[in-house]
């Protein structure tokens, strides 16, 4: 192989935990995080979240600050949803049945491995299947959610286009590329490559955090 050119998964966890700490995510708090499925990209992406918080890893050149690292004791806040397969439907089904317990519209932080498993969480806020004072509670938290990949409808969200209701009455809602421009790079290497330049043979594709503001500046697919 000449080139492995991937994305970053461990950096998509870590883009995400920089993020929340820097609108105010403290040691301890209650965070909830939905997993794509049992495999490697997964374990990278939990990886990437925890070992942001304990300063173990770094986004963007920088770690967390001394003063905010998390301990192996306020990991324990962290709640994970076992395998979403990828699934809106699954992901939507299961915030539900999150909040049927009213207790749990306290969560203020939600981690989604993937903009679909994002979108399922704004489709079940959307919907009629969870109490609307829980909804009420929940919603008057300012609660926040990533997710990450570039789908084009929850850019659309960012882009102010749809679910907006829902969307004004979070803290924050962004998304961590991965990016499908990278097929892109892979070309490039190649072509490189085949120019008899040298390339990258380890060729990981850094994450950018999406928001409101930037979203135009990303494709979306």
């Amino acid at each position: 192989a000449v080139s492995n050119v991937k994305g970053d998964n461990e950096g998509i966890g870590a883009a995400c935990a920089a993020y929340y700490t820097e609108q105010g995510l403290k040691p301890g708090d209650a965070v909830y995080v939905y997993e794509g499925d049992t495999s490697s990209v997964t374990t990278l992406r939990d990886e990437g979240f925890t070992k942001y918080l304990t300063g173990e890893l770094e986004y963007d050149g920088k770690t967390i600050a001394d003063d905010a690292k998390w301990s192996e004791d306020d990991l324990k806040s962290i709640t994970y949803s076992g395998a979403m397969n990828w699934s809106r439907s699954d992901t939507k089904t299961s915030f539900e049945s999150l909040l049927g317990d009213s207790a749990n519209a306290d969560i203020k932080w939600f981690y989604a491995e993937d903009d679909e498993l994002a979108m399922g969480i704004l489709e079940a806020l959307q919907g009629g299947g969870i109490d609307d004072a829980t909804k009420e509670k929940f919603l008057g938290n300012a609660p926040y959610l990533t997710g990450c990949g570039g789908l084009d409808e929850l850019y659309a969200v960012l882009r102010g286009e749809s679910f907006t209701d829902i969307a004004d009455q979070f803290g924050g809602i962004v998304s961590v590329t991965y990016s499908p421009a990278m097929i892109q790079t892979a070309i490039q290497d190649m072509v490189d490559y085949l120019d008899g330049k040298d390339v990258e043979q380890d060729h990981v594709i850094a994450c950018e955090i999406v928001n409101k503001d930037n979203v135009k500046d990303y494709p979306s697919f």
